[in-house]
């Protein structure tokens, strides 16, 4: 007899809630990339799994052979299991209550943040004045801690595969100095808890290290190394990880695809350009990937009305600067100019 794992998926008369836990696991046959895919829905004509990469996808009759049972002795089963359904029982309920509440209306019109991004700066991203107060200090002048551009620039260098492969072993200049060096040169994180990762000794200071070198290089899909990514700062913290610090370090280094994340900010930005999507308070996968849809989805707006960025630094300090509280009190200062 072949052993369990290898048995076809059941019929679809079975519903998925009543099988054993292995026997909701699958991987596609063509997309590996996907991940575990767990069994969800039962339907007349298909089925739907929620994948680890974050997507619920519907297959018809005639191509359930390609999802192929995993091993269970290759695999952990119970944490795929709950890792995936968490994720699954969130988009369920994020959608539900979606549907069951009004839209809320922006707190902000889009072209309503153009125009008080344009008081602030006339020239929107290629005004000077927006470059020497948030990207890089003018010739002649200090860099300071609001320099975002510098600051990535200085983690490039400092951080990228060969300059971390070329840190000896006894080098006192190891990969979480170098953190706590491009930290240090921006507003991103407290200088407290910078302090602690400086602090570090020994074994905890070459896991934190380690830590920070799979979050930026890591080969594994972006949600699992950020998972396990905030489970290292809540280690060396001794506390959950905020926004702040869960989000800076790929910020900084990778501005074209990670923004630094102000959760309440960004769940308004979505009103005006990805309704219904919010970013949760504190840190975990799929608030950073919600994080970064409307983040992507800002830019693309921006774009649409003649306001290209370099990066998603920019749509951060965009968000930011006309989204909070002194943002909309400066429209309510232009609409009280323009009406007299």
């Amino acid at each position: 007899m072949d052993p369990k794992w290898l048995k076809v998926i059941p019929p679809s008369t079975v519903l998925p809630e009543r099988q054993e836990r292995e026997d909701r696991l699958f991987r596609h046959a063509l997309r590996p990339d996907w991940g575990v895919g767990l069994w969800v829905a039962e339907e007349s004509t298909r089925r739907r799994l929620r994948f680890e990469d974050g997507r619920l996808r519907a297959f018809k009759k005639g191509y359930y052979h390609l999802l192929e049972p995993v091993d269970p002795t290759n695999e952990d089963i119970d944490v795929v299991f709950d890792t995936i359904a968490r994720d699954h029982t969130a988009a369920v309920q994020e959608a539900a209550a979606l549907a069951s509440r009004a839209q809320q209306d922006p707190v902000m019109r889009f072209d309503e943040q153009i125009e008080v991004w344009l008081s602030l700066f006339p020239q929107g991203f290629k005004d000077p004045s927006y470059a020497a107060q948030h990207r890089y200090p003018e010739e002649g002048s200090a860099q300071q801690r609001s320099h975002m551009g510098a600051a990535s620039d200085l983690a490039k260098l400092t951080l990228s595969p060969a300059a971390l492969d070329a840190i000896g072993e006894d080098d006192e200049d190891d990969i979480t100095s170098r953190v706590t060096h491009v930290l240090r040169n921006t507003s991103f994180v407290p200088s407290t808890k910078i302090a602690v990762f400086a602090a570090l000794e020994g074994d905890e200071r070459a896991a934190f290290g380690t830590a920070c070198h799979d979050l930026l290089h890591g080969s594994d899909p972006y949600r699992d190394r950020f998972n396990r990514w905030l489970k290292a700062l809540a280690q060396v913290l001794g506390q959950p990880a905020d926004w702040a610090i869960a989000s800076a370090l790929p910020t900084l280094y990778d501005p074209e695809r990670y923004v630094y994340v102000r959760a309440q900010i960004l769940s308004l930005q979505a009103r005006a350009v990805l309704p219904g999507v919010r970013v949760s308070k504190s840190p975990d996968p799929r608030a950073q990937q919600n994080a970064r849809r409307i983040a992507l989805a800002t830019r693309r707006t921006l774009e649409e009305a003649g306001h290209p960025v370099e990066d998603l630094m920019d749509v951060a300090i965009f968000t930011w600067e006309t989204l909070r509280p002194k943002g909309r009190a400066r429209l309510e200062n232009l609409r009280t100019s323009s009406s007299t």
